[in-house]
């Protein structure tokens, strides 16, 4: 029970929400049973006063607060909400209570809690069962909520596999399964076909194809193609396995033996007589994508059986094998690299072929027959055409023909070419000719110091000449086919060459002074060619 008074002084007449007191300065009291509906009620109290002849008048309100515990109302807080997935959407759960209530919603497990007054996306993730619990010192109230979150179908590889395999004479039925809220109807037919697949079927291999399914529901709908597989037991076909079959050695073909079945069957022929007994036929594998086995490059005629099997059953059948025989020439027949030697007798371009029946070999150089006996000159060194041919076919080799000589110092000189003072420098430049390259070696006079050679000996460099370095200097030049050398004389100005050993005959510097040497000055560089060719 709540009392209300509105009071004064005395002598002053009051009213309370209009109702005036019994008599001027007494007090005007309202008694109520207080509940919710009083809460924030507002009460006026009048005050009214003669002075003078004057009224004065006084006004003052007040409000009542009433205190309780907290109420979750289906109108603040429905027990069902129903959203579409992907709109933003606020979740509302407003609690009524004094003081002010808060209000928490999560799932009973404690694993997921709603962002009560947020808006935020919705996902179906949220739907669910949520415990709304209202709080305040009054005490607490707690209300289940559920979620529904409504979404578009969706045809997933677990409900409805994009692949399905029926075995032929077994009862099967197309099923898919869709998810969505609400629940979705699921209807499929065959593409290309307008009626729709129910029940059970007895499958046959004409099931087989492709298939189009779709759901629907009030959210949306989805489809998606089913392809059906039907397998099914071994079978030989004499068009795709013949029985009598002929195989040319080298022409890159393999028996094919191809099997009707589901799974594709696995086929296997095995030699049961004469000499190809035991031995393993290599096929032709029935899928161009599959990698063929290694052609092997002999096969042994006879007969074989050939065993087709896959998981659902096993079939034999019996083929006869021939074996031919295409040319063919390789490195041990026809090598690929000749070698001859410049100003041999009767070098010959042999090439034999292996075949049945025998291959006739011809060879050739740009066209022309080439004589089986020549004299070997550089000019014969090039590419060669042998052409092997039989009844089953031409094989055609290229050989190349390489002429080797032996070494011949072409030069040798010396620079600069006009002589070099004592402290100058100066470089010998040896080149030679020979195949396969020659080897370049030097010999200085005795007592030569600092003498410096490029990486392939072509090069001897002095930097800083001494009298020691004047004399004479052999290039030699050495392959497998022999040697050469040739020899020039440095002589540094105002010093007497010396001389290094001597291999073969040894040219003279010619007599006489140069210009310089008339007007006084020895000549700074004698280079003379005694140039000996001959070979060690």
């Amino acid at each position: 029970m709540v009392t209300v008074t509105c009071s004064a002084g005395a002598g002053a007449l009051v009213t309370l929400d209009g109702v005036p007191a019994a008599v001027p300065g007494q007090p005007a009291q309202l008694e109520l049973n207080a509940t919710v509906n009083d809460d924030r009620r507002g009460f006026f109290c009048n005050a009214t006063l003669e002075v003078d002849g004057e009224i004065l008048s006084k006004n003052e309100s007040t409000e009542l607060r009433v205190l309780y515990a907290p109420r979750l109302d289906d109108s603040d807080c429905p027990r069902s909400w129903t959203w579409p997935e992907g709109p933003e959407q606020e979740l509302r759960c407003e609690a009524r209570g004094n003081p002010a209530p808060s209000v928490h919603c999560a799932r009973p497990s404690g694993e997921a809690v709603l962002a009560l007054g947020l808006l935020g996306p919705v996902t179906r993730a949220l739907a669910g069962t949520y415990r709304c619990t209202a709080t305040n010192v009054q005490g607490k109230v707690v209300k289940d909520v559920t979620l529904t979150v409504e979404y578009a179908p969706a045809l997933d590889s677990v409900g409805c596999p994009e692949r399905i395999t029926w075995l032929e004479g077994t009862e099967a039925s197309l099923t898919c399964v869709a998810h969505g809220v609400p629940p979705p109807n699921v209807s499929c037919v065959r593409s290309g076909e307008a009626e729709v697949i129910e029940g059970l079927l007895r499958v046959v291999r004409e099931h087989a194809g492709t298939y189009r399914c779709e759901a629907t529901n009030a959210r949306g709908s989805a489809a998606k193609n089913v392809a059906i597989t039907v397998e099914y037991g071994p079978s030989f076909e004499e068009l795709s396995c013949p029985s009598n079959w002929t195989w040319v050695e080298g022409s890159g073909r393999l028996f094919s033996c191809e099997v009707a079945g589901k799974p594709q069957p696995r086929v296997e022929c095995i030699g049961s007589r004469g000499t190809s007994e035991g031995v393993l036929l290599p096929l032709a594998p029935p899928d161009p994508s599959v990698r063929a086995p290694s052609i092997p490059s002999e096969i042994a005629a006879g007969i074989y059986t050939c065993n087709a099997t896959n998981r659902h059953g096993s079939m034999v059948k019996m083929v006869s094998v021939n074996v031919e025989s295409p040319p063919k020439m390789n490195e041990s027949t026809c090598p690929s690299h000749q070698t001859w030697l410049e100003g041999a007798e009767a070098a010959v371009l042999a090439c034999a072929a292996l075949g049945h029946p025998s291959p006739q070999v011809s060879c050739s150089r740009e066209g022309a027959p080439w004589p089986q006996r020549l004299h070997v000159s550089r000019q014969d060194a090039g590419t060669y055409l042998c052409l092997a041919t039989n009844p089953h076919g031409t094989e055609a080799r290229t050989i190349t023909v390489g002429v080797e000589y032996r070494p011949v110092v072409a030069e040798l000189a010396a620079s600069p070419p006009g002589g070099v003072w004592p402290g100058g420098n100066f470089t010998l430049t040896c080149r030679a000719e020979a195949w396969p390259p020659a080897q370049i070696s030097w010999r200085a006079p005795p007592g030569a110091l600092n003498i410096g050679l490029s990486s392939n000996n072509s090069t001897l460099s002095v930097a800083g000449a001494l009298g020691s370095h004047g004399g004479e200097y052999e290039c030699a030049a050495t392959n497998a086919h022999g040697r050469h050398v040739r020899r020039i004389t440095v002589r540094v100005a105002g010093v007497l060459p010396r001389r290094s050993v001597a291999v073969g005959r040894r040219g003279r510097c010619g007599g006489g002074r140069s210009a310089a040497g008339r007007r006084g000055r020895p000549g700074l560089l004698c280079a003379v060619h005694c140039l000996q060719e001959g070979r060690v």
